[in-house]
């Protein structure tokens, strides 16, 4: 005959915190998973007012900075508001109403996305139609702004490029306009030597005889030639003489 072991009040006591604990270890552990499956979302996680959101940012990657203490820091571009049918990520609607004709660094500051019912049944315009209650869409509203040290940055590199352009521009007109004019940069010195020194004051040449020959400027401009841009140009020796 077998004999049931009946557990004293002490065991069953032990039990139960084993239990107990095994519960809370397995309810902290869901509560992690659900803290870390939150953090995938971009509309979940971000603090609206307290940071501003990056238009570098992607559906599954969130890129953003604090707001500046001092709000001369901030440019202030628009307010805008969406009004859509689409569930979009803040990533997209940032990029869909942002400017476009003007290169910058954008930022989204007090985001915020709320759903809009018709006020009636028949609305117009693009609305979703459930099943049951009236129509809806969803709106999105957010400031766009841009810092103000990127953006003179970002001016001072695109003025940059636009005088750079200018510099090309003007050097291909000089071009241009001296072989109109048949001046060019000079190749060898005016009496066919070699050049061996040139400034706004004389140029230096040396001949095939080996003798030196130094041509002042007063002579040079006598001659048809024309310091420019850092070197003597003219017509070739044998058409100035």
């Amino acid at each position: 005959m077998e004999k049931k072991l009946i557990p004293s009040r002490l065991q069953m006591r032990k039990r139960g915190k084993d239990m107990a604990g095994r519960i809370v270890a397995g309810g902290g552990i869901l509560a992690l998973f659900f803290l870390g499956g939150c953090a995938t979302s971009p509309d979940r996680t971000v603090s609206n007012h307290h940071v501003l959101l990056d238009d570098r940012s992607t559906r599954f990657y969130v890129r953003t900075i604090p707001v500046p203490h001092d709000e001369n820091d901030l440019i202030i571009v628009r307010n805008v508001v969406l009004d859509t049918v689409h569930h979009i990520s803040f990533p997209e609607f940032l990029r869909q109403v942002q400017p476009h004709s003007v290169k910058a660094h954008y930022y989204l500051m007090d985001y915020s996305r709320s759903i809009v019912e018709a006020p009636g049944s028949e609305a117009d315009g693009e609305w979703k139609h459930p099943l049951f209650g009236n129509p809806y869409r969803y709106r999105y509203r957010g400031t766009i702004v841009v810092l103000r040290s990127e953006w003179q940055a970002e001016k001072a590199r695109q003025r940059k490029k636009l005088e750079e352009a200018i510099r090309k521009e003007k050097k291909k007109q000089q071009v241009e306009n001296r072989l109109t004019e048949g001046m060019t940069p000079l190749s060898i010195g005016p009496d066919g030597g070699k050049i061996l020194q040139e400034d706004s004051r004389d140029l230096t040449e040396v001949l095939p005889s080996g003798a030196y020959i130094v041509h002042p400027a007063a002579e040079l401009i006598k001659r048809g030639y024309r310091f420019q841009d850092g070197q003597w140009e003219g017509p070739p020796p044998q058409s100035s003489q």
